[in-house]
């Protein structure tokens, strides 16, 4: 042993044995850094949407414009039952004002009882509508798993007492909010945007398919807002031309609206 300086105490070497603490030293095997070039998961793009969307329906136009007819007829059939009560439960719906002393509604209150009579009569009819509604969103789900379903995919109305049952309840949620100035209502539609394909999709029941629908709207807000006013704004073109042009739109925004909820829910979609 080396003397050390005066005044210094002696220098012992550490005892055998001594070295880092346990778990100290290299990574264990099989670890490797991310590979170069990897970014996370992907983004949701609502392009890519729109592009899966075009190639889905020039892949199962038949099927899919067969769809379009079906919620064309639905539409059609839904307005003039509405109408047809309207004209039989109020007299002469129009705003023309009458003489206060004939006792008949004047402009203003018939203008408020058609308006009643509307809302719920296409709150009825609402219900019955959801189902053939989901015919077609389980056709979409089909083609997202890869499928090439036929027309009669469109007929399969599984779970229907359970489709009636959420729309019973999202028809009446949708309806207060509007009659609270709208945008309640309007919130509500968005978030609950996805409900009916939790319901078709994984069966879930209505109030479990809300929540689900609200958590992935919450989660991706802009991505299910963006997405939902784009294919909204495709299927209203369809209905503004005179309603025949919804034999293309309403499919080919149903494909969109099937693409985000599977993308941003976390499912599959087959390329």
């Amino acid at each position: 042993m080396t003397e050390p300086p005066p005044g210094q105490p002696p220098y012992n070497p550490p005892p055998p044995g001594y070295g880092p603490p346990p778990g100290y030293g290299p990574p264990p095997p099989g670890y490797y850094p991310p590979p170069p070039g990897y970014y996370g998961p992907p983004r949701f793009e609502v392009g890519q949407a729109f592009g899966w969307a075009w190639a889905k329906f020039k892949a199962n136009t038949a099927t899919l414009l067969t769809g379009g007819v079906i919620m064309l007829l639905a539409t059609i059939a839904m307005y003039a039952v509405a109408i047809a009560v309207v004209f039989a439960v109020v007299p002469h719906p129009t705003l023309t004002l009458t003489d206060s002393d004939t006792g008949e509604l004047d402009g203003v209150g018939r203008y408020f009882a058609t308006l009643g009579v509307s809302y719920g009569v296409f709150f009825l009819l609402s219900i019955p509508f959801a189902v053939v509604s989901a015919g077609l969103i389980r056709t979409g789900l089909r083609i997202a798993d890869g499928e090439s379903p036929g027309v009669g995919a469109l007929f399969s109305y599984r779970n229907a007492p359970r489709i009636m049952l959420t729309s019973l309840i999202i028809s009446v949620v949708t309806l207060i909010g509007l009659i609270l100035c709208y945008v309640p209502g309007l919130a509500f539609g968005l978030f609950a945007g996805f409900t009916l394909y939790f319901v078709v999709d994984q069966r879930q029941g209505p109030i479990a398919a809300i929540k689900s629908s609200f958590a992935v709207v919450k989660a991706n807000f802009s991505n299910a807002l963006v997405a939902t006013l784009l294919a909204g704004l495709v299927a209203t073109g369809g209905v503004i031309a005179c309603f025949v042009g919804m034999i293309f739109t309403v499919p080919f925004a149903m494909l969109v609206h099937v693409y985000t909820y599977r993308f941003l829910s976390g499912g599959t979609v087959a390329p």
